[in-house]
């Protein structure tokens, strides 16, 4: 709890996602130094907005820590993410791996259930959607990770309007 009471030694995140904007980015780069691939990205894409956003959205995990979404472009069909595991006590921040990506910048829209500190991501394969990849990931605490829970996929051949949910896309054998 050291950083609630020294908070000039380490980043609080905002109460809520609607508090930030562009110009609180390069603090929150400087303390949590997500890949610079991302934040290079950001600043050819986004950032060259009037308006840029600040593309962070922080989800509160259990034990007072975080799992932070960066968004480094806006992409074609979706934005390319990185999410970071960051704890305010420490100050200390990691890059997560998700599996099934290959990469730290996952394409994809994604949704936290801080309930039951799950992820899900939805990559689509075109832009109306009905095909791509749907993905949960369950929050593990003990090893600071996101675990691959759910997988689904669907092809982008031979598309039955009437399967456009995904989460009802047929399921992927899981590692």
């Amino acid at each position: 709890m050291l950083a609630h009471f020294l908070p000039f030694l380490f980043l609080l995140p905002p109460s809520s996602n609607t508090e930030l904007d562009a110009s609180e980015r390069a603090k929150w780069y400087a303390q949590l130094q997500w890949p610079e691939v991302c934040e290079s990205a950001y600043q050819k894409t986004l950032g060259r907005h009037r308006n840029p956003i600040a593309g962070l959205r922080f989800f509160p995990l259990p034990e007072q820590q975080y799992l932070v979404e960066v968004m480094c472009y806006g992409g074609a069909y979706q934005p390319g993410l990185v999410f970071m595991h960051y704890d305010p006590d420490n100050g200390q921040a990691k890059p997560l791996q998700l599996q099934t990506y290959e990469e730290f910048i996952v394409d994809g829209w994604a949704e936290f259930a801080a309930d039951t500190a799950s992820l899900t991501l939805y990559t689509k394969g075109i832009g109306a959607g009905g095909c791509g990849q749907w993905m949960q990931y369950q929050w593990q605490a003990e090893t600071a990770t996101l675990v691959l829970q759910q997988a689904r996929h669907r092809s982008c051949e031979n598309l039955d309007e009437n399967e456009l949910d995904p989460t009802q896309w047929p399921l992927m054998e899981l590692d």
